[in-house]
């Protein structure tokens, strides 16, 4: 287990390899990312209906994994590479990408976008380029998950344990930046 650190939230890696018979094992390499403040999962980090927008920043992700072995790939021949659906979109990977202190990591697991030899196809992109890009908790309820005012004693003890490596307010919550709603879905 590998756990990457940013102020306001923690990303659990579980990797894996098992080997069911055939030519080689596989490997699985699963990331969650937990919202300090509440300790529940952020679903999304990229807007999935916005794929074509997309497309340039995997693109340009896809070619700086590849390019250090091969020096020829680029964004007008990529698709020589990869395996991909009729539209000749390249997918958002299985598993959600996740943040890093330098960005919004994508990893696609073997055969997903290409063959094995690949391996698992990695790549941060800063978040200075994530325009189209977000992350998204998930609330039980209509209350405001950055709400400070009642906190339960739960909450306000992992607050307490987690103030050495977050940024946080007097009363140990944590620091909340708002950010503008750019749709709604129910």
């Amino acid at each position: 287990m590998q756990i990457e650190k940013r102020p306001q939230d923690l990303t659990y890696a579980v990797l894996g390899y098992t080997y069911l018979g055939g030519a080689h094992g596989s490997a699985v390499d699963y990331h969650v990312n937990i919202n300090k403040a509440t300790g529940k999962p952020l679903t999304e980090t990229v807007d999935t209906l916005k794929l074509k927008e997309l497309q340039p920043i995997l693109k340009k992700g896809i070619v700086s994994y590849i390019a250090p072995q091969d020096s020829e790939v680029t964004e007008k021949n990529l698709k020589n590479y990869l395996f991909l659906g009729e539209n000749g979109l390249i997918p958002i990977p299985a598993h959600a990408p996740y943040l890093t202190p330098e960005g919004v990591c994508f990893k696609y697991q073997q055969y997903e976008i290409g063959p094995y030899a690949m391996g698992i196809i990695e790549f941060v992109v800063p978040f200075k380029d994530t325009n189209l890009l977000f992350a998204v908790q998930k609330c039980d309820s209509d209350t405001n998950s950055q709400d400070t005012t009642n906190v339960d004693p739960i909450t306000q003890k992992w607050w307490d344990m987690m103030a050495d490596i977050m940024e946080v307010n007097p009363d140990n919550s944590p620091v909340s930046i708002p950010l503008e709603e750019l749709f709604h879905m129910d």
